[in-house]
């Protein structure tokens, strides 16, 4: 098996309205969706009638194997890399939406992970959800070229600082 390269992974555990939550800074692959598209932004009606920009995209992680245990209950041997549906809303969703990431483009995204059990053909599956409140391009995009391979990090997408959203966020953000 071929040595891996791991995910820059950083998770602490912290006290939420409805318990505990996992708050993650997690860095990865941008991968397409299921419908061939990198990015899905739509507007969504909340309960009291008003109007959120929700912007959804997929990356791809490489986690240890005694975190993938503990977090999904299996080991991917064959990838060694986990799909993370990754969520922006409000002015986060805004800010992704003017950037309009690339396949294989490297970027972080920090926010509120969890763990989603859903029922497959071949019985009960774990899936990892992260509603992210900012993100990190890590790569930049290049000119005609796929996929972002170009040169060093760059701010993250709010100034260094992480702005707080129009959500009821179960956590303080500074």
């Amino acid at each position: 098996m071929a040595e891996r390269s791991y995910t820059t992974f950083m998770e602490k555990n912290v006290e939420g309205k409805n318990g505990e939550v996992k708050i993650v800074y997690m860095e990865g692959f941008i991968r397409t969706l299921k419908d061939g598209s990198i990015l899905n932004v739509k507007n969504v009606t909340r309960q009291d009638g008003t109007e959120l920009l929700v912007a959804t995209l997929n990356m791809s992680v490489v986690l240890g194997d005694k975190r993938a245990e503990r977090m999904l209950g299996y080991i991917n041997q064959e990838y060694g890399s986990y799909f993370v549906r990754v969520s922006l809303f409000g002015m986060a969703a805004e800010r992704i939406k003017k950037y309009d990431p690339e396949k294989n483009q490297i970027m972080g995204f920090f926010g509120e992970l969890k763990v989603n059990t859903y029922e497959s053909a071949t019985g009960p599956k774990k899936s990892l959800e992260l509603a992210a409140t900012d993100f990190k391009v890590i790569k930049k995009k290049t000119g005609n070229e796929k996929g972002g391979s170009a040169s060093e990090a760059v701010q993250p997408s709010g100034g260094g600082k992480y702005m707080p959203m129009d959500l009821d966020l179960p956590f303080a953000v500074d």
